[in-house]
């Protein structure tokens, strides 16, 4: 029988964070709530979700029998903790595979066939970089 990625649409709250220069907490609440606020809001990777959820109108993907949703990881660094990790993942598209550590390729794959390629790399560098 085929199989088909469906996608799900969940309600959810995303939480962000700001920080306001203010008397007190109210003081600090009535700031960003005005219009005229102009902070930087940065997410802080917690999502709450609730029970609703519509099946969305996209068409499901019909896929091969072995074919497993990987879910997407988010974390939230600061500019110097990604500058490192955009510097290490250059530094591992440098490497010829045969000079790699075998401790440090086991982490890149993690328990997967293969690691990412350096097409696959340029795209998260980029996705890292702009996000």
């Amino acid at each position: 029988m085929p199989r088909f990625i469906v996608e799900k649409l969940q309600d959810a709250y995303v939480r962000y964070q700001t920080v306001v220069d203010a008397d007190n907490a109210q003081d600090a609440k009535d700031k960003v709530k005005a219009w005229t606020f102009v902070g930087q809001w940065v997410p802080t990777g917690h999502v709450d979700e609730y029970d609703h959820f519509d099946i969305s109108d996209n068409d499901p993907e019909k896929v091969e029998d072995d074919h497993v949703i990987a879910e997407d990881v988010a974390i939230s660094v600061s500019e110097q903790a990604r500058d490192i990790i955009i510097a290490a993942l250059r530094l591992w598209q440098r490497l010829d595979t045969f000079s790699i550590p075998h401790s440090i390729e086991e982490l890149a794959r993690n328990g997967r066939a293969s690691y990412l390629s350096n097409e696959e790399i340029d795209e998260l560098v980029e996705s890292v970089n702009h996000d």
